[in-house]
């Protein structure tokens, strides 16, 4: 007879598979780390891309934009609290790609282009939900729960 065991979480994503986790966390985070910094040094062409985007107040949506893609970036890569931040990203993503990639606007080649961008940008949610559910994995400034 077989039994189906459930693995606690602290024992899912150890060993080599941690390291993956690992390198997951730093490939997601790179994306959001970039972007983040990029829009810092380059504040007025942010504003202005937020201004054509037709957000309301530009600069305060580029400083939140920024706070949230350094700060998350920076808790996913070194796995603080990588739940949260994945989850926070994850949501930011979804609506950052309906504001500024709204391929059912478009048509031929604008709609194939943009319609990809928005696939690649599930798929990096797609990646950040994976963290959030299965944890940071070993290699991570997370507190481990107690075993019980």
């Amino acid at each position: 007879m077989t039994r189906i065991m459930q693995i606690p979480s602290h024992d899912r994503v150890r060993g080599a598979s941690g390291a993956w986790f690992f390198a997951a966390r730093l490939f997601l985070a790179a994306i959001f780390l970039y972007s983040g910094a990029a829009k810092l040094l380059f504040w007025s062409g942010g504003i202005e891309e937020f201004a054509a985007l037709g957000l309301p107040m530009p600069a305060l949506a580029l400083a939140a934009t920024i706070v949230l893609q350094l700060g998350a970036g920076t808790a996913l890569a070194i796995g603080w609290h990588s739940g949260p931040a994945a989850l926070a990203l994850a949501a930011f993503t979804v609506a950052a790609t309906l504001v500024g990639h709204p391929f059912w606007a478009f048509d031929g080649a604008d709609l194939h282009r943009q319609l990809t961008i928005a696939l690649e940008h599930l798929a990096i949610v797609g990646g950040l939900l994976a963290i959030a559910a299965a944890g940071p994995g070993l290699f991570s400034l997370q507190p481990r729960e107690p075993s019980s």
